[in-house]
């Protein structure tokens, strides 16, 4: 998956629901993450900020969040 994919899928509304399995997913396999607690909390916290605002909203927290913690 490459960031134009999820701003494809994004656009496209694959990830509408209240579901954000698939996203989380995607999310972590976008930025070659291991599906552990760590990646869950960010996920947490980039949802508890953003959710109001849609998943794009999400997907900058996160974005932010592994920088962050990549850095």
């Amino acid at each position: 998956m490459t960031h134009q994919t999820m701003q494809n899928n994004l656009n496209s509304g694959l990830y509408k629901g209240p579901d954000g399995s698939k996203f989380y997913q995607d999310l972590i396999n976008l930025f070659g993450l291991e599906d552990n607690e760590i990646s869950h909390k960010m996920y947490q916290l980039a949802w508890k900020n953003g959710h109001a605002y849609g998943y794009e909203e999400v997907y900058y927290h996160f974005t932010d969040l592994v920088e962050v913690f990549k850095s």
